[in-house]
């Protein structure tokens, strides 16, 4: 509606403008043909009488001449009249040109408005765009981003199942009790021996082994709780390799094998294993076996507790 309003007050301007002009240029073109009408014409020289050489005669005495236009011929008049009509034609044609002038500055305002507005809508419309490419571009660096932690997060995840997949796993693969060999020394006489098998199960080696260990004979049933107080550096554990450890209980009472016949004594085994993997991480794995009853010839395979026997 303001623009409107705006395109019809610059229109009246302009038609007045181009009306004030036209009744201008008419005036002035008239009063140059009144005066050009007025102008009194040349006198010839038949017609005309020499003044007085006193100039300072009055008008009323006999001596001052006054000079009176000749008539004009037929010739004069319609060469005059001729360029009348000429200045007329002339006249319309100026002001028919003003008109036209006129006509094509409305036209001109019209369309810059016009064009002023189609101008404004494209602006709005293209931060209208803008704003809707901008939420889109930060919706599309969002789901980037995200896209980047769900990468990352499944990076981080192959990474750690690698890690599983091809570190070192220590087990105790095996642990047995026997009797003990008197050539063992007077003080082992007839008492057992505890051995058994560290395994790496793993797919790349085990490196800085080390085992905290212990086994006992106790009084059945089992409430004593053993300590690991021994220590033995074994190095490097190959992948599939293993290492075999075996250690006497320390006699408690007789250490005789009829204990372990009458159920009065049992074995005990507890330890903790502690290496680092090829990715440099310190890993630990913790073993708990018993025996108790009569000990076969050659030996008796120890069971694993269901408690004490953990690993990372």
């Amino acid at each position: 509606m303001r623009d409107w309003i705006v395109t019809i007050g610059a229109v009246i301007v302009l038609g007045c403008m181009g009306a004030a002009t036209g009744t201008y240029l008419a005036s002035v073109y008239q009063t140059a043909d009144l005066q050009r009408a007025e102008r009194p014409k040349q006198v010839p020289s038949e017609h005309a009488t020499k003044p007085n050489s006193n100039q300072g005669v009055a008008e009323d005495n006999p001596l001052f001449i006054q000079i009176v236009p000749a008539p004009k011929s037929d010739e004069e008049a319609a060469r005059d009249a001729k360029e009348r009509d000429d200045k007329n034609q002339t006249d319309t044609w100026l002001v028919r040109f003003t008109g036209l002038l006129f006509l094509v500055g409305v036209v001109q305002t019209i369309a810059f408005f016009k064009q002023a507005r189609r101008l404004r809508e494209t602006v709005e419309a293209m931060k209208i765009i803008d704003q809707g490419q901008s939420e889109k571009v930060i919706q599309s660096i969002t789901h980037a981003a995200s896209a980047a932690e769900a990468m990352q997060s499944l990076a981080n995840t192959a990474a750690a199942n690698a890690k599983r997949q091809l570190r070192a796993y220590l087990f105790i693969d095996d642990a047995f009790i026997r009797n003990g060999e008197s050539d063992d020394g007077p003080e082992y006489l007839s008492a057992p021996v505890v051995f058994y098998t560290i395994k790496n199960n793993g797919q790349t080696p085990a490196y800085k082994v080390s085992v905290l260990h212990t086994a006992e004979m106790v009084d059945l049933p089992f409430g004593k709780i053993v300590t690991p107080i021994e220590i033995d550096y074994l190095g490097t554990i190959a992948p599939r390799g293993d290492v075999v450890e075996d250690m006497r209980p320390g006699v408690i009472g007789t250490g005789d094998p009829t204990d372990f016949r009458e159920k009065a004594k049992g074995a005990v085994l507890r330890g903790v294993i502690t290496y680092k993997d090829a990715f440099g991480d310190t890993q630990t794995t913790d073993f708990h076996f018993t025996h108790k009853g009569p000990i076969d010839d050659p030996r008796s395979r120890m069971a694993a507790e269901s408690e004490g026997n953990d690993a990372t």
